[in-house]
């Protein structure tokens, strides 16, 4: 997505050059691990934070002894100034991050640096806005969201009445996948 209201993009995953990466986790026992906030942890005036700019205190953090990164949630959202807790397209980037190569890169270097990469996902509610699996057929019931989202009362959720339906296969297939797609194609470490 080019935002969360913008275009979409066929990416090729297999374009980006890992290098032969090949990182193993430390033990749970010695996990030491630091949670970041892409949009807010290196900004300049009122920017919002990138991926690259995060990427610039690596070495910073191995030096306090931190072993994990563990990003807060990057799918892209509404806006661009967010926590990531309002997933709105939970297979792409955040653009104003970087996007999918940057966040590739971005786990790469950590990966270099010797700090294995975890990463905040959101699977118990989606948006609340710029959802385009809302009513995504035109379908849905008590004016909930359709095929994707439970149509009752257990659509309710403190950030709006987008649960998605666990009990449809292709709901819970589509979840799957995305778990699936960061630590494949993105080589995360872990996923929270």
């Amino acid at each position: 997505m080019t935002n969360s209201v913008g275009h979409g993009i066929i990416y090729d995953h297999g374009a980006f050059d890992w290098e032969g990466d090949d990182f193993h986790l430390a033990g749970h026992h010695e996990l030491v691990i630091y949670e970041l906030h892409i949009g807010s942890f290196y900004t300049r005036t009122d920017e919002v934070g990138t991926l690259e700019l995060a990427m610039d205190k690596f070495d910073h953090l191995v030096r306090l002894g931190v072993n994990v990164v563990q990003v807060m949630p990057i799918a892209e959202f509404a806006g661009d100034y967010s926590w990531g807790y309002n997933p709105a397209h939970i297979f792409a980037v955040e653009s104003a991050y970087g996007g999918p190569d940057a966040f590739k890169t971005f786990v790469k270097e950590a990966h270099r640096r010797g700090l294995a990469v975890v990463l905040d996902v959101v699977y118990n509610h989606f948006g609340p806005s710029d959802l385009d699996l809302w009513q995504f057929d035109g379908w849905s019931e008590n004016d909930k969201g359709g095929i994707y989202f439970y149509n009752d009362a257990r659509s309710v959720t403190p950030w709006g009445d987008t649960r998605p339906d666990y009990g449809r296969e292709e709901v819970r297939r589509f979840i799957h996948d995305n778990a699936m797609m960061w630590l494949h194609d993105y080589h995360v470490d872990g996923l929270r």
